[in-house]
């Protein structure tokens, strides 16, 4: 009889023990639980946060692209008259240089040769 006594005590304190390591884990557990719901919850915020702040940044990008884009086409037609009037004067001026030497080659090169003879 004192031996099952001995052998219902060991069970016990072993159940007892258990328990403790029982209690002790679930603890931790629902410490864990809580820690992952808060950032989980912070990440969502930060993911709405984001989403919000995209939404905002497309909107500015759209509305800078549409003025760029109107600013840079008042800007090419601000000048257009001058830079045809260049574009036309230079081809001019080319047109007559290439004639003139041209006309000239010859006497260009009779020159050149006697200058290095």
């Amino acid at each position: 009889m004192e031996l099952a006594q001995a052998h219902i005590e060991d069970a016990s304190s072993i159940i007892s023990e258990m328990k403790v390591d029982l209690d002790a884990q679930k603890q931790t557990l629902a410490t864990l639980v809580e820690e992952i719901e808060e950032k989980r919850s912070t990440a969502q915020k930060y993911a709405e946060l984001a989403l919000t702040n995209q939404n905002a940044v497309s909107a500015i990008r759209n509305e800078l692209e549409i003025a760029l884009r109107e600013e840079l086409t008042r800007q090419s037609e601000k000048g257009r008259f001058v830079r045809r009037v260049t574009s036309i004067s230079l081809w001019v001026i080319t047109l007559i240089i290439g004639a003139a030497l041209g006309t000239y080659f010859k006497n260009i090169i009779a020159l050149i040769a006697s200058l290095g003879a």
